[in-house]
């Protein structure tokens, strides 16, 4: 911890809370930092199945989409943790949400690759895969 408190220091940066913004910019940061609600709950119906495809909306490359059994385990896993991020009431996946879900697997199934490895890791070699 304390190389990132020197790192922090070094580079000017402040804890604030969220609180701390001016008012007009409450909504506008609660939407970019809200993740509550936004996956579709059809994808945890899907994902034992392995078929990402919502009934009221075509995408077609997720129309055709195998996930991984990893994949599966990370998304179902992701509801036992924090099933605040599912929600009946959002009725279709886009493209981006799909796609930065990727990225987000992607980035955990290195970092815990990491982690159970022998090697020795900088706080640098951790930040640089998220």
């Amino acid at each position: 911890m304390s190389n990132f408190e020197t790192w922090s220091t070094h580079q000017c940066c402040e804890q604030v809370s969220l609180s701390d913004l001016p008012a007009e910019f409450q909504e506008d940061v609660g939407d970019i930092f809200g993740v509550t609600k936004r996956i579709p709950l059809s994808w945890l119906d899907r994902v034992s199945r392995r078929l990402f495809m919502s009934p009221n909306y075509y995408v077609h490359y997720l129309q055709s989409f195998d996930c991984s059994p990893a994949f599966a385990k990370f998304i179902t896993d992701a509801s036992h943790a924090a099933p605040e991020l599912f929600s009946d009431e959002v009725t279709h996946a886009s493209d981006e949400l799909f796609e930065d879900v990727c990225v987000v697997f992607s980035a955990w199934r290195r970092l815990v690759k990491m982690r159970n490895s022998k090697e020795k890791w900088s706080e640098a070699d951790f930040v640089v895969n998220v």
